[in-house]
C-alpha cells in the first residue's frame, strides 16, 4: 500500500504531482490569512517563472485565488 500512495502521489495531474496539489487544496481549506497565502504564492512563482512575464504571474495568481474562492464555497 505504501508503494501505492507513493506512486500515486507523484502522479501528474494537469502536469502538476498530485502530492502538490494535496499540499495547495490544505492550503486554501485550512483557515489562514489569505493575504499571507498571496504573498508566498507571488514569492514562490517569482523564484520559478522559468521566461513567464511578471503579468503572466499576476494572472497565474488570480487564477489560484479564484481556484481557492472556489473551492471555499459551500
Amino acid at each position: 500500500m505504501d508503494d501505492f500512495l507513493r506512486v500515486s502521489l507523484r502522479t501528474a495531474v494537469a502536469g502538476i504531482a498530485a502530492e502538490h496539489w494535496i499540499k495547495f487544496f490544505r492550503i486554501y481549506s485550512e483557515p489562514r490569512d489569505n493575504t499571507k497565502i498571496d504573498q508566498w504564492l507571488e514569492r514562490r512563482m517569482n523564484s520559478i517563472r522559468r521566461g513567464a512575464t511578471p503579468q503572466d504571474a499576476r494572472r497565474a495568481l488570480q487564477l489560484l485565488r479564484e481556484l481557492g474562492r472556489l473551492l471555499g464555497a459551500d
